[in-house]
Protein backbone atom coordinates (compact mmCIF):
# COMPACT_ATOMS: atom_id res chain seq x y z
CA UNK A 1 0.00 0.00 0.00
CA UNK A 2 1.34 3.48 -0.85
CA UNK A 3 1.85 5.96 1.99
CA UNK A 4 2.67 9.62 2.06
CA UNK A 5 6.35 8.67 2.59
CA UNK A 6 6.43 6.47 -0.49
CA UNK A 7 4.11 8.75 -2.48
CA UNK A 8 0.68 8.14 -4.13
CA UNK A 9 -2.89 7.52 -2.90
CA UNK A 10 -3.73 4.58 -0.64
CA UNK A 11 -5.19 1.42 -2.11
CA UNK A 12 -8.96 1.32 -2.40
CA UNK A 13 -11.13 -1.29 -0.67
CA UNK A 14 -12.76 -3.96 -2.83
CA UNK A 15 -15.80 -6.23 -2.97
CA UNK A 16 -18.57 -3.99 -1.56
CA UNK A 17 -21.57 -6.03 -0.36
CA UNK A 18 -24.85 -4.78 1.18
CA UNK A 19 -27.07 -6.83 3.51
CA UNK A 20 -29.57 -6.64 6.39
CA UNK A 21 -31.73 -4.29 4.33
CA UNK A 22 -34.74 -2.76 6.15
CA UNK A 23 -37.00 0.18 5.36
CA UNK A 24 -34.67 2.57 7.25
CA UNK A 25 -31.19 0.94 7.19
CA UNK A 26 -28.81 -1.51 5.53
CA UNK A 27 -25.33 -2.87 6.23
CA UNK A 28 -22.37 -2.16 3.94
CA UNK A 29 -19.39 -4.62 4.06
CA UNK A 30 -16.17 -4.55 2.04
CA UNK A 31 -12.71 -6.12 1.79
CA UNK A 32 -9.82 -3.93 2.95
CA UNK A 33 -6.49 -3.56 1.17
CA UNK A 34 -3.48 -5.64 2.27
CA UNK A 35 -2.21 -2.74 4.33
CA UNK A 36 -5.14 -1.47 6.46
CA UNK A 37 -5.67 2.29 6.19
CA UNK A 38 -6.09 4.59 9.15
CA UNK A 39 -9.81 4.71 8.56
CA UNK A 40 -12.55 4.37 5.95
CA UNK A 41 -14.85 7.13 4.82
CA UNK A 42 -18.30 5.76 3.85
CA UNK A 43 -20.28 8.24 1.80
CA UNK A 44 -23.98 7.58 0.95
CA UNK A 45 -26.60 9.65 -0.76
CA UNK A 46 -29.96 9.52 -2.50
CA UNK A 47 -29.79 9.89 -6.27
CA UNK A 48 -30.93 13.50 -6.10
CA UNK A 49 -29.78 14.33 -2.57
CA UNK A 50 -26.73 15.68 -0.80
CA UNK A 51 -24.06 13.19 0.38
CA UNK A 52 -23.83 12.02 4.01
CA UNK A 53 -20.78 10.29 5.45
CA UNK A 54 -19.55 8.19 8.37
CA UNK A 55 -15.98 7.18 9.30
CA UNK A 56 -15.00 3.65 10.27
CA UNK A 57 -11.74 2.60 11.94
CA UNK A 58 -9.27 0.98 9.56
CA UNK A 59 -9.52 -2.30 11.43
CA UNK A 60 -13.27 -2.53 10.68
CA UNK A 61 -14.71 -3.39 7.25
CA UNK A 62 -18.48 -3.07 7.89
CA UNK A 63 -20.97 -0.42 8.98
CA UNK A 64 -24.79 -0.10 9.30
CA UNK A 65 -26.15 3.00 7.58
CA UNK A 66 -29.23 4.20 9.49
CA UNK A 67 -32.04 6.80 9.44
CA UNK A 68 -32.64 6.17 5.76
CA UNK A 69 -35.86 6.80 3.84
CA UNK A 70 -38.03 3.82 2.93
CA UNK A 71 -38.07 2.50 -0.62
CA UNK A 72 -35.20 4.77 -1.65
CA UNK A 73 -32.14 4.04 -3.79
CA UNK A 74 -28.84 5.03 -2.21
CA UNK A 75 -25.41 5.42 -3.86
CA UNK A 76 -22.55 4.19 -1.59
CA UNK A 77 -18.85 5.12 -1.92
CA UNK A 78 -16.18 3.66 0.40
CA UNK A 79 -12.73 5.36 0.54
CA UNK A 80 -9.49 4.32 2.24
CA UNK A 81 -8.08 7.27 4.19
CA UNK A 82 -4.43 7.64 5.23
CA UNK A 83 -3.67 10.95 6.85
CA UNK A 84 -4.92 13.44 4.22
CA UNK A 85 -4.78 11.05 1.30
CA UNK A 86 -7.84 9.13 0.06
CA UNK A 87 -8.18 6.27 -2.34
CA UNK A 88 -10.40 5.89 -5.34
CA UNK A 89 -13.98 5.09 -4.26
CA UNK A 90 -15.40 1.62 -4.04
CA UNK A 91 -18.93 2.13 -5.43
CA UNK A 92 -22.21 0.35 -4.82
CA UNK A 93 -25.99 0.81 -4.87
CA UNK A 94 -28.73 -0.40 -2.52
CA UNK A 95 -32.47 0.33 -2.17
CA UNK A 96 -34.21 0.33 1.21
CA UNK A 97 -37.32 -1.73 1.68
CA UNK A 98 -40.79 -0.16 1.58
CA UNK A 99 -42.62 0.25 4.86
CA UNK A 100 -44.69 -2.82 5.61
CA UNK A 101 -48.23 -2.10 4.47
CA UNK A 102 -51.66 -3.60 5.06
CA UNK A 103 -52.23 -6.38 2.54
CA UNK A 104 -55.91 -7.24 3.06
CA UNK A 105 -58.88 -5.11 4.10
CA UNK A 106 -62.55 -6.09 4.35
CA UNK A 107 -65.56 -3.74 4.35
CA UNK A 108 -68.65 -5.35 5.90
CA UNK A 109 -71.93 -4.64 7.70
CA UNK A 110 -72.72 -1.77 5.34
CA UNK A 111 -75.81 0.02 6.66
CA UNK A 112 -77.54 3.28 5.66
CA UNK A 113 -75.17 5.51 7.69
CA UNK A 114 -72.43 3.14 8.93
CA UNK A 115 -70.00 0.47 7.74
CA UNK A 116 -67.30 -1.59 9.46
CA UNK A 117 -63.70 -2.05 8.28
CA UNK A 118 -61.17 -4.70 9.38
CA UNK A 119 -57.67 -5.62 8.20
CA UNK A 120 -54.67 -7.86 8.86
CA UNK A 121 -51.80 -6.41 10.88
CA UNK A 122 -48.78 -5.03 9.06
CA UNK A 123 -45.41 -6.16 10.41
CA UNK A 124 -43.82 -3.62 12.70
CA UNK A 125 -46.61 -1.05 12.35
CA UNK A 126 -46.97 1.32 15.31
CA UNK A 127 -50.51 2.33 14.24
CA UNK A 128 -52.91 2.76 11.35
CA UNK A 129 -54.51 5.72 9.58
CA UNK A 130 -57.77 5.36 7.62
CA UNK A 131 -58.85 8.13 5.24
CA UNK A 132 -62.34 7.98 3.74
CA UNK A 133 -64.44 10.28 1.57
CA UNK A 134 -67.65 10.13 -0.45
CA UNK A 135 -67.23 9.55 -4.18
CA UNK A 136 -70.67 10.46 -5.51
CA UNK A 137 -72.28 12.58 -2.79
CA UNK A 138 -74.88 15.09 -3.95
CA UNK A 139 -73.48 17.67 -1.53
CA UNK A 140 -69.86 18.67 -0.80
CA UNK A 141 -68.09 16.45 1.75
CA UNK A 142 -64.73 16.61 3.53
CA UNK A 143 -62.25 13.73 3.72
CA UNK A 144 -62.37 12.16 7.18
CA UNK A 145 -59.49 10.55 9.12
CA UNK A 146 -59.33 7.86 11.81
CA UNK A 147 -56.08 6.90 13.62
CA UNK A 148 -55.75 3.83 15.84
CA UNK A 149 -52.93 2.02 17.63
CA UNK A 150 -50.96 -0.89 16.25
CA UNK A 151 -53.03 -3.47 18.14
CA UNK A 152 -56.36 -2.31 16.61
CA UNK A 153 -57.48 -3.93 13.36
CA UNK A 154 -61.20 -3.03 13.16
CA UNK A 155 -63.16 0.24 13.21
CA UNK A 156 -66.70 1.43 12.46
CA UNK A 157 -67.36 4.44 10.23
CA UNK A 158 -70.41 6.43 11.38
CA UNK A 159 -72.52 9.39 10.24
CA UNK A 160 -72.15 8.43 6.59
CA UNK A 161 -74.52 9.50 3.82
CA UNK A 162 -77.06 6.87 2.77
CA UNK A 163 -76.85 5.29 -0.67
CA UNK A 164 -73.35 6.69 -1.23
CA UNK A 165 -70.08 5.16 -2.45
CA UNK A 166 -67.02 5.81 -0.24
CA UNK A 167 -63.34 5.46 -1.08
CA UNK A 168 -61.27 4.09 1.86
CA UNK A 169 -57.46 4.28 2.02
CA UNK A 170 -55.68 2.44 4.86
CA UNK A 171 -52.06 3.29 5.79
CA UNK A 172 -49.77 1.40 8.18
CA UNK A 173 -47.89 3.90 10.37
CA UNK A 174 -44.25 3.39 11.34
CA UNK A 175 -43.53 6.21 13.74
CA UNK A 176 -44.08 9.36 11.75
CA UNK A 177 -43.88 7.56 8.41
CA UNK A 178 -46.81 6.01 6.52
CA UNK A 179 -46.79 3.03 4.20
CA UNK A 180 -48.29 2.85 0.78
CA UNK A 181 -52.11 2.82 1.11
CA UNK A 182 -54.44 -0.07 0.50
CA UNK A 183 -57.57 1.37 -1.16
CA UNK A 184 -61.04 -0.15 -1.46
CA UNK A 185 -64.59 1.08 -1.98
CA UNK A 186 -67.71 0.62 0.15
CA UNK A 187 -71.31 1.66 -0.52
CA UNK A 188 -73.87 2.53 2.16
CA UNK A 189 -77.37 1.14 1.82
CA UNK A 190 -80.25 3.32 0.65
CA UNK A 191 -82.76 4.39 3.23
CA UNK A 192 -85.62 1.91 3.61
CA UNK A 193 -88.73 2.64 1.55
CA UNK A 194 -90.96 5.23 3.17
CA UNK A 195 -93.99 4.12 5.11
CA UNK A 196 -97.55 5.08 4.27
CA UNK A 197 -99.09 8.45 5.10
CA UNK A 198 -102.89 8.44 5.50
CA UNK A 199 -105.10 11.54 5.73
CA UNK A 200 -108.52 11.40 7.38
CA UNK A 201 -111.05 13.35 9.47
CA UNK A 202 -111.37 16.21 6.99
CA UNK A 203 -113.16 19.39 8.01
CA UNK A 204 -113.14 22.86 6.49
CA UNK A 205 -110.16 23.87 8.65
CA UNK A 206 -108.41 20.68 9.73
CA UNK A 207 -107.30 17.20 8.71
CA UNK A 208 -105.60 14.39 10.60
CA UNK A 209 -102.33 12.80 9.45
CA UNK A 210 -101.61 9.18 10.39
CA UNK A 211 -98.33 7.56 9.33
CA UNK A 212 -96.37 4.33 9.69
CA UNK A 213 -93.66 4.38 12.36
CA UNK A 214 -90.22 4.72 10.74
CA UNK A 215 -87.59 2.07 11.60
CA UNK A 216 -84.82 2.74 14.09
CA UNK A 217 -84.37 5.34 16.82
CA UNK A 218 -86.46 8.24 15.48
CA UNK A 219 -85.79 11.44 17.44
CA UNK A 220 -88.71 13.39 15.98
CA UNK A 221 -90.93 13.75 12.92
CA UNK A 222 -91.03 16.89 10.78
CA UNK A 223 -94.44 17.59 9.24
CA UNK A 224 -94.74 19.93 6.27
CA UNK A 225 -98.01 21.11 4.75
CA UNK A 226 -98.29 23.49 1.82
CA UNK A 227 -101.45 24.86 0.20
CA UNK A 228 -101.70 24.90 -3.57
CA UNK A 229 -101.09 28.64 -3.51
CA UNK A 230 -99.13 29.77 -0.49
CA UNK A 231 -96.10 29.10 1.67
CA UNK A 232 -95.27 25.82 3.33
CA UNK A 233 -95.54 25.48 7.09
CA UNK A 234 -93.68 23.06 9.34
CA UNK A 235 -94.17 21.56 12.77
CA UNK A 236 -92.36 18.84 14.69
CA UNK A 237 -93.68 16.06 16.92
CA UNK A 238 -91.99 13.54 19.17
CA UNK A 239 -90.54 10.42 17.55
CA UNK A 240 -92.94 8.20 19.53
CA UNK A 241 -96.02 9.70 17.83
CA UNK A 242 -97.62 8.54 14.57
CA UNK A 243 -100.56 10.95 14.24
CA UNK A 244 -101.20 14.68 14.33
CA UNK A 245 -104.19 16.95 13.66
CA UNK A 246 -103.41 19.90 11.38
CA UNK A 247 -105.58 22.89 12.28
CA UNK A 248 -106.25 26.45 11.12
CA UNK A 249 -106.22 25.37 7.47
CA UNK A 250 -107.91 27.19 4.61
CA UNK A 251 -111.22 25.75 3.47
CA UNK A 252 -111.64 23.94 0.14
CA UNK A 253 -107.89 23.94 -0.46
CA UNK A 254 -105.59 21.13 -1.58
CA UNK A 255 -102.55 20.63 0.65
CA UNK A 256 -99.32 18.81 -0.23
CA UNK A 257 -98.27 16.88 2.88
CA UNK A 258 -95.04 15.24 4.01
CA UNK A 259 -93.79 13.51 7.15
CA UNK A 260 -90.03 13.03 7.57
CA UNK A 261 -88.42 11.00 10.39
CA UNK A 262 -85.39 12.75 11.91
CA UNK A 263 -82.54 10.66 13.33
CA UNK A 264 -79.37 11.76 15.13
CA UNK A 265 -77.58 11.17 11.82
CA UNK A 266 -80.06 13.27 9.83
CA UNK A 267 -83.41 12.94 8.02
CA UNK A 268 -84.85 9.61 6.88
CA UNK A 269 -87.20 8.73 4.04
CA UNK A 270 -90.09 11.16 3.58
CA UNK A 271 -93.70 9.94 3.49
CA UNK A 272 -95.87 11.94 1.11
CA UNK A 273 -99.59 12.55 0.78
CA UNK A 274 -102.21 15.15 -0.04
CA UNK A 275 -105.60 16.22 1.22
CA UNK A 276 -108.37 18.72 0.45
CA UNK A 277 -110.24 20.58 3.15
CA UNK A 278 -114.02 20.70 3.02
CA UNK A 279 -116.18 23.73 2.29
CA UNK A 280 -117.01 25.82 5.34
CA UNK A 281 -120.30 24.68 6.89
CA UNK A 282 -123.30 26.93 6.86
CA UNK A 283 -125.41 27.78 9.92
CA UNK A 284 -128.23 25.33 10.58
CA UNK A 285 -131.86 25.19 11.62
CA UNK A 286 -133.11 28.73 10.92
CA UNK A 287 -136.34 29.39 12.81
CA UNK A 288 -138.52 32.38 13.62
CA UNK A 289 -140.39 33.44 16.76
CA UNK A 290 -141.84 36.45 18.56
CA UNK A 291 -143.62 37.56 15.37
CA UNK A 292 -145.43 40.94 15.57
CA UNK A 293 -146.80 43.44 13.03
CA UNK A 294 -143.36 45.15 12.78
CA UNK A 295 -140.78 42.61 13.93
CA UNK A 296 -139.81 38.97 14.43
CA UNK A 297 -136.86 37.07 15.90
CA UNK A 298 -134.53 34.87 13.78
CA UNK A 299 -132.58 32.11 15.55
CA UNK A 300 -130.13 29.51 14.18
CA UNK A 301 -127.56 26.94 15.26
CA UNK A 302 -123.78 27.01 14.74
CA UNK A 303 -122.52 25.16 11.69
CA UNK A 304 -119.00 24.89 13.19
CA UNK A 305 -117.33 26.02 16.42
CA UNK A 306 -114.74 28.30 14.77
CA UNK A 307 -117.08 30.87 13.15
CA UNK A 308 -115.67 34.39 13.42
CA UNK A 309 -118.78 36.44 12.55
CA UNK A 310 -122.35 36.09 11.32
CA UNK A 311 -124.01 38.26 8.71
CA UNK A 312 -127.81 38.39 8.72
CA UNK A 313 -129.72 40.05 5.89
CA UNK A 314 -133.42 40.66 5.21
CA UNK A 315 -135.63 42.19 2.55
CA UNK A 316 -139.24 42.05 1.41
CA UNK A 317 -139.89 38.83 -0.43
CA UNK A 318 -138.97 39.05 -4.10
CA UNK A 319 -136.84 42.19 -3.67
CA UNK A 320 -133.00 42.33 -3.67
CA UNK A 321 -132.25 45.39 -1.54
CA UNK A 322 -131.14 43.46 1.57
CA UNK A 323 -130.34 45.18 4.83
CA UNK A 324 -127.44 43.58 6.70
CA UNK A 325 -126.21 43.38 10.26
CA UNK A 326 -122.88 41.82 11.40
CA UNK A 327 -123.03 39.81 14.64
CA UNK A 328 -120.36 38.29 16.86
CA UNK A 329 -119.78 34.55 16.70
CA UNK A 330 -121.61 34.00 19.98
CA UNK A 331 -124.78 35.72 18.75
CA UNK A 332 -127.10 33.18 17.14
CA UNK A 333 -130.35 35.13 17.44
CA UNK A 334 -131.44 38.55 16.26
CA UNK A 335 -134.67 40.58 16.26
CA UNK A 336 -135.53 42.21 12.92
CA UNK A 337 -137.40 45.45 13.60
CA UNK A 338 -139.06 48.26 11.66
CA UNK A 339 -140.84 45.91 9.31
CA UNK A 340 -144.12 46.47 7.45
CA UNK A 341 -147.23 44.67 8.72
CA UNK A 342 -148.59 41.65 6.92
CA UNK A 343 -145.51 41.40 4.69
CA UNK A 344 -143.34 38.33 3.93
CA UNK A 345 -139.59 38.84 4.38
CA UNK A 346 -136.72 36.76 3.00
CA UNK A 347 -133.95 36.23 5.60
CA UNK A 348 -130.39 35.00 4.96
CA UNK A 349 -127.75 34.04 7.56
CA UNK A 350 -124.11 33.61 6.47
CA UNK A 351 -121.19 32.33 8.60
CA UNK A 352 -117.88 34.13 8.11
CA UNK A 353 -114.72 32.21 9.14
CA UNK A 354 -111.24 33.34 10.28
CA UNK A 355 -109.79 32.82 6.78
CA UNK A 356 -112.51 35.22 5.49
CA UNK A 357 -114.29 32.45 3.63
CA UNK A 358 -118.07 32.58 3.71
CA UNK A 359 -120.51 29.73 4.02
CA UNK A 360 -123.57 29.10 1.93
CA UNK A 361 -126.53 31.24 2.91
CA UNK A 362 -129.04 29.74 5.29
CA UNK A 363 -132.38 31.00 3.95
CA UNK A 364 -135.85 31.35 5.34
CA UNK A 365 -139.05 33.42 4.96
CA UNK A 366 -141.33 34.88 7.60
CA UNK A 367 -144.45 37.13 7.37
CA UNK A 368 -145.24 39.84 9.87
CA UNK A 369 -148.69 39.90 11.41
CA UNK A 370 -151.49 41.96 9.95
CA UNK A 371 -152.76 44.81 12.03
CA UNK A 372 -155.03 43.47 14.75
CA UNK A 373 -153.88 39.87 14.42
CA UNK A 374 -152.63 37.95 17.44
CA UNK A 375 -149.01 36.72 17.44
CA UNK A 376 -148.60 33.15 16.28
CA UNK A 377 -147.11 30.65 18.67
CA UNK A 378 -144.66 29.12 16.20
CA UNK A 379 -144.02 29.26 12.48
CA UNK A 380 -141.96 26.80 10.51
CA UNK A 381 -139.12 28.19 8.37
CA UNK A 382 -139.52 28.18 4.64
CA UNK A 383 -137.71 29.53 1.60
CA UNK A 384 -136.16 28.47 -1.67
CA UNK A 385 -132.78 26.71 -1.95
CA UNK A 386 -130.11 28.69 -3.78
CA UNK A 387 -127.34 26.23 -4.60
CA UNK A 388 -125.38 25.34 -7.66
CA UNK A 389 -125.04 21.64 -8.46
CA UNK A 390 -122.07 20.43 -10.49
CA UNK A 391 -122.20 17.02 -12.21
CA UNK A 392 -118.87 15.49 -13.25
CA UNK A 393 -118.46 12.52 -15.55
CA UNK A 394 -115.95 10.86 -17.82
CA UNK A 395 -116.49 8.39 -20.63
CA UNK A 396 -115.40 5.60 -18.31
CA UNK A 397 -116.76 6.51 -14.87
CA UNK A 398 -120.08 7.10 -13.20
CA UNK A 399 -121.41 10.57 -12.50
CA UNK A 400 -120.37 12.36 -9.36
CA UNK A 401 -121.96 15.47 -7.88
CA UNK A 402 -120.86 18.28 -5.61
CA UNK A 403 -122.55 21.52 -4.63
CA UNK A 404 -121.48 25.00 -3.58
CA UNK A 405 -123.22 28.07 -2.26
CA UNK A 406 -125.24 30.22 -4.60
CA UNK A 407 -122.74 33.11 -4.38
CA UNK A 408 -119.78 31.00 -5.48
CA UNK A 409 -118.68 30.55 -9.06
CA UNK A 410 -115.70 28.20 -8.64
CA UNK A 411 -115.11 24.73 -7.19
CA UNK A 412 -112.17 22.31 -7.01
CA UNK A 413 -112.92 18.82 -8.34
CA UNK A 414 -110.62 16.39 -6.48
CA UNK A 415 -109.54 12.76 -7.02
CA UNK A 416 -109.91 12.69 -10.79
CA UNK A 417 -108.18 10.28 -13.14
CA UNK A 418 -104.98 11.59 -14.79
CA UNK A 419 -104.92 12.34 -18.53
CA UNK A 420 -108.73 11.99 -18.75
CA UNK A 421 -111.32 14.19 -20.41
CA UNK A 422 -114.35 15.09 -18.30
CA UNK A 423 -117.74 16.52 -19.28
CA UNK A 424 -118.87 19.12 -16.74
CA UNK A 425 -122.42 20.37 -16.29
CA UNK A 426 -123.35 23.33 -14.08
CA UNK A 427 -126.99 23.89 -13.07
CA UNK A 428 -128.38 26.75 -10.99
CA UNK A 429 -131.10 25.68 -8.56
CA UNK A 430 -133.89 28.14 -7.83
CA UNK A 431 -137.00 27.88 -5.72
CA UNK A 432 -139.08 27.39 -8.86
CA UNK A 433 -136.77 24.81 -10.45
CA UNK A 434 -133.52 24.33 -12.36
CA UNK A 435 -131.87 26.64 -14.83
CA UNK A 436 -130.75 25.50 -18.29
CA UNK A 437 -127.53 23.47 -18.21
CA UNK A 438 -124.12 25.03 -18.84
CA UNK A 439 -121.84 22.39 -20.34
CA UNK A 440 -118.14 22.30 -21.04
CA UNK A 441 -115.21 19.85 -21.29
CA UNK A 442 -112.13 19.66 -19.08
CA UNK A 443 -109.10 17.40 -19.18
CA UNK A 444 -106.68 16.46 -16.41
CA UNK A 445 -102.93 16.48 -17.02
CA UNK A 446 -101.03 13.24 -17.61
CA UNK A 447 -98.73 11.99 -14.88
CA UNK A 448 -95.24 13.47 -15.29
CA UNK A 449 -91.77 12.09 -15.83
CA UNK A 450 -88.30 12.99 -14.56
CA UNK A 451 -86.07 15.44 -16.40
CA UNK A 452 -82.35 15.60 -17.16
CA UNK A 453 -81.61 11.96 -16.32
CA UNK A 454 -77.84 11.32 -16.05
CA UNK A 455 -75.77 8.17 -15.43
CA UNK A 456 -72.32 9.21 -14.15
CA UNK A 457 -69.28 8.33 -12.01
CA UNK A 458 -68.73 4.76 -13.26
CA UNK A 459 -66.58 2.29 -11.35
CA UNK A 460 -66.05 -1.40 -12.10
CA UNK A 461 -69.22 -2.29 -10.19
CA UNK A 462 -71.29 0.87 -9.63
CA UNK A 463 -73.05 3.67 -11.51
CA UNK A 464 -74.42 6.91 -10.08
CA UNK A 465 -77.92 7.89 -11.32
CA UNK A 466 -79.36 11.37 -10.83
CA UNK A 467 -82.32 13.31 -12.20
CA UNK A 468 -84.47 16.38 -11.77
CA UNK A 469 -87.79 15.95 -9.99
CA UNK A 470 -90.94 15.01 -11.87
CA UNK A 471 -93.87 17.42 -11.67
CA UNK A 472 -96.52 16.85 -9.02
CA UNK A 473 -96.74 14.94 -5.75
CA UNK A 474 -94.38 11.99 -6.36
CA UNK A 475 -94.57 9.27 -3.72
CA UNK A 476 -91.42 7.43 -4.80
CA UNK A 477 -89.12 6.77 -7.77
CA UNK A 478 -88.41 3.33 -9.19
CA UNK A 479 -85.10 2.78 -10.96
CA UNK A 480 -84.92 -0.16 -13.42
CA UNK A 481 -81.56 -1.26 -14.83
CA UNK A 482 -80.58 -4.03 -17.22
CA UNK A 483 -77.53 -4.79 -19.42
CA UNK A 484 -78.18 -3.26 -22.82
CA UNK A 485 -77.12 -6.49 -24.48
CA UNK A 486 -79.80 -8.38 -22.58
CA UNK A 487 -80.21 -9.94 -19.16
CA UNK A 488 -82.39 -9.87 -16.06
CA UNK A 489 -83.86 -6.48 -15.20
CA UNK A 490 -83.39 -5.33 -11.60
CA UNK A 491 -85.07 -2.51 -9.67
CA UNK A 492 -84.21 -0.09 -6.89
CA UNK A 493 -86.50 2.50 -5.33
CA UNK A 494 -86.07 5.75 -3.39
CA UNK A 495 -88.45 8.25 -1.82
CA UNK A 496 -90.17 10.98 -3.80
CA UNK A 497 -87.85 13.59 -2.27
CA UNK A 498 -84.66 11.77 -3.37
CA UNK A 499 -83.21 12.52 -6.80
CA UNK A 500 -80.19 10.20 -7.02
CA UNK A 501 -79.07 6.67 -6.20
CA UNK A 502 -76.05 4.36 -6.62
CA UNK A 503 -76.54 1.12 -8.54
CA UNK A 504 -74.06 -1.42 -7.19
CA UNK A 505 -72.96 -5.03 -7.72
CA UNK A 506 -72.92 -4.41 -11.49
CA UNK A 507 -70.89 -6.29 -14.08
CA UNK A 508 -67.64 -4.59 -15.08
CA UNK A 509 -67.14 -3.15 -18.58
CA UNK A 510 -70.89 -3.45 -19.30
CA UNK A 511 -73.33 -1.02 -20.89
CA UNK A 512 -76.52 -0.67 -18.82
CA UNK A 513 -79.87 0.88 -19.73
CA UNK A 514 -81.24 2.75 -16.71
CA UNK A 515 -84.93 3.79 -16.54
CA UNK A 516 -86.45 6.06 -13.87
CA UNK A 517 -90.23 6.03 -13.24
CA UNK A 518 -92.02 8.41 -10.83
CA UNK A 519 -94.81 6.75 -8.83
CA UNK A 520 -97.90 8.77 -7.95
CA UNK A 521 -100.92 7.86 -5.84
CA UNK A 522 -102.81 7.47 -9.13
CA UNK A 523 -100.18 5.18 -10.72
CA UNK A 524 -96.84 5.22 -12.55
CA UNK A 525 -95.69 8.30 -14.43
CA UNK A 526 -93.77 8.51 -17.67
CA UNK A 527 -90.55 6.49 -18.10
CA UNK A 528 -87.21 8.07 -19.01
CA UNK A 529 -84.13 6.01 -19.91
CA UNK A 530 -80.39 6.68 -20.24
CA UNK A 531 -77.36 4.43 -20.84
CA UNK A 532 -74.22 4.19 -18.72
CA UNK A 533 -71.21 1.89 -18.82
CA UNK A 534 -69.16 0.46 -15.95
CA UNK A 535 -65.36 0.56 -16.14
CA UNK A 536 -63.07 -2.32 -16.97
CA UNK A 537 -60.05 -1.44 -14.85
CA UNK A 538 -60.78 2.03 -13.46
CA UNK A 539 -59.74 2.84 -9.90
CA UNK A 540 -62.46 3.50 -7.31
Amino acid sequence: MLTPETGGAPDAPTNLVTSEVTHHSFRATWTGPEEPPEKYRVEYMMVDGRPLEVFVDGTETTVVLQSLNPLTEYLVNVFSVVEEEISEPLKGVETTLPLSAVRTMDIFEEQTTTMRVRWEQAAGASGYMLLYSAINATEPTVEQEIRVGGDTTEVQLVKLLPNTAYSLSLFALHGELASEPLTKQGVTLPLPPPGKLTVREFTHSSMRLVWDAAPGAVRKYRLTYKPEEGDAKELEVDGSLTTRLLEELTSQTEYSLSVTPIYDEGPGQTMLGDGITDVVPAPQNLRFSEVTQTSFRATWDHGAPDVALYRIGWTKKGETNFQYTILNNDEITHVLEGLDPDTPYDVSVTAIYPDESESEDLLGTERTLRIGAKPAIKRLPSGPPTNLVVFNETTTTLKRRTQVGGKKNTVLLPKLTPDTEYSITVVAVYAKGLSPELNGPGKTKPLGGVRNLQVTDPTTSTLNVQWEAAEGNVRQYRIFYVPAAGGEEEMAQVSGSTYNTVLKNLQSDTLYTVTVVPVYSAGDGQRMSEDGKTCKNCMP
